[in-house]
């Protein structure tokens, strides 16, 4: 009778998943397509290839066998430019086939065994996945070297200024660039010393897949060096984090400012596939960083009303953070700094528990950036206690509110010398009107 029981079950969940084979085999308009374009964008995708692993320089034999051969050539001065198509990622849709039908074997056993493997496997079966095509134009030198890859062609004078080594043409050309391409020329005007494109690869280190503190910090730290008036309350910013969480980072690696144009360290720069029409956390964790620095030029320029807002970014990112660390690699175990095993990260730092820990330290700059404000007259919210404060250990409390103490004598307009300063600190409970002063000219170290 067992045995029989299992036959059924057996047999019942190959006929579902015999008919969701033939489900997916029918044709795109049959299926939901949000976009509506039912595949229009798919047209070209047997021509089209992937950029990932392409880069600055690489040659015309090689991109073409990444790439297909482009649809289009032609000269423009001295420039070779050809149109292709590549793989930018996939939109994943599910087909609801209609309910499954199937007869009763006889034995309960079996027939709930039909249903519910049946239904399982239904369901997995039933996604389908669309390439999402992009077009894009290629510029060649004279010796048939790819320079630059992305939606139209790019400034002439710009791209030629970047070749001769223009750190701040470079800067410019990353703008426009796509994939591995807009890493390549970032890369070099960093290298170079541009310090805009070093505060941009601090952010990437910040926000992206994975994330590195460490490697921020100390690009913000060159950009900093380099004039950049911003970087050090970045770098700050970044250090409060670091010290959180400084067991999870390398402390044997020496990290330094430096990049290799060839190697991108995220998902969306080295030009892999991903899902579209899903949430993005790279895209969310960029989202939250740029509002956070946003904030914190407006703190530079002697805004006050800020501070408290800046508790209020920290506070909202811990759900982005909760929502994106299980699903990727949000921060990079000890052996992933430099490597492109982003799942590999994700798992190892969950299983480091620096979910957890991450999420604490963002709480614990919500609370130090409310004991700022609180140090310039501003009144905090009274969910602070309940949402924040109280989700914390005593200590983290206390270190947060240090943490605060420091900033102030660091960075506070109060502190008449600047950071580093001999004499006064910010007074608690100084007047709005005391905060005005842009510091930063004279607060950095």
């Amino acid at each position: 009778m067992k045995s029989r029981t299992v036959i059924s079950a057996v047999a019942g969940a190959m006929v579902l998943l015999t008919g969701c084979n033939q489900d997916l085999k029918t044709s795109h308009s049959d299926v939901d397509d949000p976009s509506g374009q039912n595949g229009s964008e798919t047209a070209a995708s047997s021509q089209a290839g992937e950029i990932e692993g392409l880069y600055v320089g690489v040659s015309r034999d090689v991109l073409n066998e990444a790439l297909g051969a482009p649809s289009a050539f032609r000269q423009e001065g001295p420039w070779q430019v050809a149109d292709y198509n590549y793989v930018k990622g996939y939109n994943r849709y599910f087909r609801d086939s209609g309910p499954a039908t199937f007869t009763s074997s006889g034995n309960i056993v079996a027939d709930l065994l039909i249903v519910f493997v049946g239904a399982a496997i239904q369901t997995a079966a039933s996604y389908r996945s669309d390439e999402v095509v992009e077009s894009a134009v290629v510029v060649f030198d004279g010796q048939g070297k790819a320079q630059f890859l992305g939606r139209e062609m790019p400034d002439a004078v710009d791209l030629q200024k970047a070749l001769d080594g223009d750190r701040d043409a470079q800067f410019r050309l990353h703008k426009k660039a796509d994939g591995p391409f807009k890493w390549g020329w970032l890369c070099k005007s960093a290298n170079a010393g541009n310090a805009a494109a070093q505060v941009e690869i601090g952010r990437i280190y910040q926000s992206g897949y994975p994330t590195r503190f460490d490697h921020a910090q100390a690009w913000y730290a060159a950009a900093s060096r380099n004039g950049h008036q911003q970087a050090d309350l970045y770098g700050q910013e970044v250090s409060y984090f670091t010290s959180k969480l400084a067991s999870y980072e390398d402390k044997g690696e020496k990290i330094s400012a430096a990049c290799d144009p060839r190697k991108p360290p995220t998902k969306t720069l080295a030009g892999e596939t991903v899902t579209l029409n899903k949430s993005d956390c790279e895209s969310v964790m960029r989202e939250r960083l740029e509002e956070a620095h946003e904030l914190l030029d407006r703190v530079a320029a002697g805004e006050s009303e800020p501070l408290l807002r800046l508790g209020e970014t920290y506070d909202r990112k811990v759900e982005t953070v909760k929502e994106c660390l299980p699903g990727g690699s949000i921060y990079a175990s000890r052996d992933s700094a430099h490597s492109t095993d982003y799942d590999g990260a994700a798992t190892a730092a969950q299983e480091n528990g620096v979910e957890v820990e991450y999420v604490v330290a963002l709480r614990m700059a919500a609370v130090r950036w409310n004991a700022v404000g609180t140090r310039f007259g501003k009144e905090v919210p009274g969910y602070v206690q309940t949402e924040i404060r109280d989700r914390l250990e005593k200590p983290d409390i206390e270190k947060a509110e240090s943490q605060a103490s420091d900033w102030v004598k660091r960075f506070g307009s109060g502190n008449k010398e600047g950071a580093g300063g001999k004499t006064s600190k910010a007074t608690p409970g100084a007047a709005d009107n005391d905060w005005t002063r842009p510091f930063l000219s004279t607060g950095r170290k």
